[in-house]
Order: structure tokens, then sequence, then C-alpha cells
């Protein structure tokens, strides 16, 4: 679900989506900011630990396993509602390099997800 393609310089440059009910958006925005604004690569970007919030209920969804215990006890100290979730979504993602003439898949492992070779 949510197929979003990103172009630069007119050019194609990511292509992504993911299943996850009200949690789509937060891992498609979380997956195209970890590539473009903190340069990661694909992979690393596709399986970053994620939080998610939404007006109700007001609380910020953390994934087991990725984020440090003195962020979450700082976010708390900031007023906010911490619970502790389940994995969020199940991004699937190619970013092209124009330059190279090469694109790079990366799988969202937290799901049993897994790649083949095709072209």
């Amino acid at each position: 679900m949510t197929p979003t393609i990103i172009t630069k310089d007119g050019k194609l440059f990511l292509i992504l989506g993911s299943p996850g009910g009200p949690k789509i958006i937060t891992s498609i925005c979380q997956v195209i900011l970890n590539v473009i604004d903190h340069r990661m690569n694909i992979q690393d970007a596709v399986i970053a630990p994620r939080v998610h919030s939404q007006w109700l209920p007001d609380e910020l969804v953390i994934e087991p396993l990725g984020i440090s215990e003195d962020v979450i006890q700082n976010l708390s100290l900031k007023g906010h509602t911490i619970k502790i979730g389940s994995f969020m979504g199940e991004v699937q993602a190619i970013r092209v390099d124009a330059e190279r003439e090469m694109l790079f898949g990366a799988i969202d492992l937290r799901h049993g997800n897994s790649a083949v070779s095709g072209y």
C-alpha cells in the first residue's frame, strides 16, 4: 500500500511502499527522512527503528529494541506518554543511483520478509 515515488533532478530516486494501517505514513516518511536527511543507505533506512504518533490516543508508540532508554526517559520528562508497541510497517524499497545506473533494493526484516534476484 501507499506506493511512493520520489524523483531527484527529474530522475527516479526512490520507490517504496508499506502496509500498516495508520502507521503506513509513519513508516514511509521515516524511511524517506533516513535516506535524504540522514544519508543512510536504503537497507539501513528501512530497518531503522520507528516512532509513531497520532492525535488519539495521544502517545508516542516506539518499536521494541530500537530507541535507547535515555531517549525514552527524556521524552517522558518532556511530557510525552510512551508506549512500547509492536514493529511498524513492512517497507519494501528501491533506491536508484542514476549516476552509476544501479538499483539498490531493501527489504523490511520486521516480519520475516526475504528478497530474490530478478530482472
